[in-house]
């Protein structure tokens, strides 16, 4: 699985799950242009790659290792307080937390997330749900 196929499968399980949980909660993926016009949203990206060699052996016999995070960026009204937060984080653990996840031929483990403090700035509380994974591919 390329890192383009790993972040497809993540955006994917996220529009089929979060979309019928939070219908009305706006979103960008990856760095898409998003100015929200309604709280609370968020944003999410595929962050921090890393691709460690796990075995030797000609082209196509070697096994890779690939880590890095799904990270979902919160934000909510500083007036509405920590609640609809809340919520957010609990639906990205319940959604990517501790998965399974595969395409046809290439499987991607999660683990549980870990979740920052809320930020206060520019009027908005942020919270920062880190989603650890992983995957393996020969090359």
């Amino acid at each position: 699985m390329t890192q383009a196929e790993a972040t497809e499968l993540l955006n994917q399980r996220l529009l089929a799950e979060w979309v019928a949980a939070h219908p009305t909660v706006r979103y960008a993926l990856n760095n898409e242009t998003f100015k929200p016009t309604t709280r609370p949203f968020a944003r999410f990206i595929v962050a921090g790659i890393e691709r460690i060699q796990r075995s030797m052996g000609p082209v196509g016999r070697r096994r890779f290792e690939y880590r890095g995070s799904f990270v979902a960026q919160l934000f909510s009204d500083l007036n509405q307080g920590t609640l609809p937060l809340d919520t957010l984080v609990g639906s990205v653990h319940l959604i990517f937390g501790s998965k399974h996840l595969s395409t046809a031929s290439d499987p991607m483990w999660t683990k549980g997330g870990t979740v920052s403090n809320p930020v206060q700035r520019e009027g908005l509380h942020m919270v920062v749900v880190s989603t650890p994974l992983s995957w393996f591919n020969w090359e």
